[in-house]
């Protein structure tokens, strides 16, 4: 018998593989001719998994844990409450902090927050594949909905091509 948690890391590492798996089948059988084509399932793909990995972090923060007696742990509080207030819950959880200078956490975030590490393709496909979503009527994000979704973009730019890089080239 699996935890919540440990179901929801199952779940999210299939996820994540079924992924990848669909990508190379798709390439695999049909050949993906155009980079276009290929951009766009990356694009469908990635914002999918990225989607339930928000909701999935959202419910982590959410999600409250039951109190306990006699538990050497804190318990009854969300465990973000447990991560950003901890001398709330545990007198001695402070004494334990390890405070991190300011310009070396300034340093951090510029180093490995970057916004590029969330954009799945080159910052104009991002941009087109945003573009192609909006005026298909923005879709549901879902894992049942994305090869036609897929389909849907990829049918749309086909039809649309020259105005989407014309567009591209005014902006």
């Amino acid at each position: 018998m699996f935890t919540r948690s440990e179901r929801r890391h199952l779940v999210t590492s299939k996820l994540i593989q079924f992924t990848s798996e669909c990508v190379s089948v798709y390439k695999w059988e049909i050949g993906a001719q155009s980079a276009i084509s290929s951009g766009i399932a990356k694009w469908v793909w990635g914002n999918i998994v990225q989607k339930r990995l928000d909701e999935l972090i959202y419910e982590n923060h959410t999600h409250k844990i039951r109190k306990q007696k006699g538990l050497l742990l804190p318990s009854g509080a969300r465990r973000i409450d447990l991560y950003t207030r901890p001398g709330r819950y545990s007198s001695s959880a402070t004494d334990r902090l390890i405070e991190i200078p300011e310009d070396k956490a300034k340093e951090l975030l510029e180093q490995y927050d970057r916004p590029d590490l969330f954009l799945f393709g080159s910052t104009e496909d991002d941009a087109m594949c945003w573009k192609i979503h909006a005026k298909i009527g923005c879709p549901e994000l879902k894992a049942k909905h994305g090869w036609k979704l897929f389909g849907t973009m990829v049918n749309y730019y086909l039809r649309h091509e020259e105005e989407l890089c014309h567009s591209d080239s005014d902006e």
